[in-house]
């Protein structure tokens, strides 16, 4: 016999608050809601499975023709091409795109996940945060296929993969400059907790101990402003303080 799956209220015991407050969670503009609340409603659906109940139809179906694509940042030329694609390639094949954006926010990532798994889409494409292992997991657990671009999740092994190996990509251009006769070479790369991040900082650095002689350097903040426009575009400085001969951008 199959457990009885979980409801609103479950939801609302399981994070301390009210059945209104879970409520007003899953319905944006029905009410103010604190954002301590909807941290602790938004991970109860996620530990318990919870989606809501529409209407009959969606009861009726396992799932629709709806693809869900949940990327980090629009304004990145990057995903702004990769949605531009799948939203393409979707309707070529009588899918319906729906495009939620994260801004590297781990919480606005969470509530994402809860949206599609309430809209039982028939997969979803995403750029992930390195968090949200178990919504991810909980994701597929209820078979729906996933593809991680770009990026990958510790902890979600049977989520499809399409990306380059930044690490090997990393050391060839890391070489490419020392080749040059560079010897201070500077490194921006993206948020430091993706996947992307770590294996651009590994390849950077195993290349760097690769090189004896002059030291290998990493790239200071340049001048305010740029460094200003640089954060505001996810960019990491590493180890500021040495100027730099050379410099790679890991977009």
């Amino acid at each position: 016999m199959s457990a009885k799956p979980p409801t609103i209220r479950d939801v609302a015991l399981s994070a301390g608050v009210s059945v209104a407050a879970v409520s007003r969670v899953m319905n944006p503009g029905t009410g103010p809601v604190s954002e301590g609340t909807r941290a602790k409603v938004t991970a109860a659906i996620g530990e318990l499975g919870y989606v809501p109940r529409r209407d009959a139809r969606d009861l009726r179906a396992t799932s629709t023709s709806t693809l869900g694509l949940v990327l980090a940042d629009v304004t990145n030329p990057f995903f702004a091409r990769l949605a531009d694609e799948v939203v393409w390639e979707g309707r070529a094949r009588g899918l319906q795109v729906i495009l939620m954006t994260t801004r590297e926010d781990p919480g606005l990532e969470a509530e994402c996940i809860a949206t599609l798994r309430e809209r039982r889409v028939s997969g979803v494409i995403a750029t992930p945060t390195a968090d949200n292992t178990d919504a991810w997991v909980g994701l597929r657990s209820r078979e729906v296929p996933l593809v991680f671009v770009d990026r990958s999740v510790a902890g979600v092994d049977d989520a499809s993969v399409v990306s380059v190996d930044n690490e090997a990509a990393a050391a060839e251009a890391t070489g490419h400059l020392l080749d040059l006769g560079h010897r201070r070479v500077g490194l921006l790369t993206g948020p430091s907790d993706t996947s992307t991040a770590r294996g651009r900082v590994a390849g950077y650095l195993a290349r760097r101990r690769l090189r004896r002689g002059p030291s290998v350097l990493v790239l200071e903040r340049l001048d305010d402003a740029t460094a200003r426009t640089l954060e505001q575009h996810g960019w990491q400085v590493l180890e500021p303080g040495v100027a730099a001969s050379g410099a790679y951008l890991a977009g």
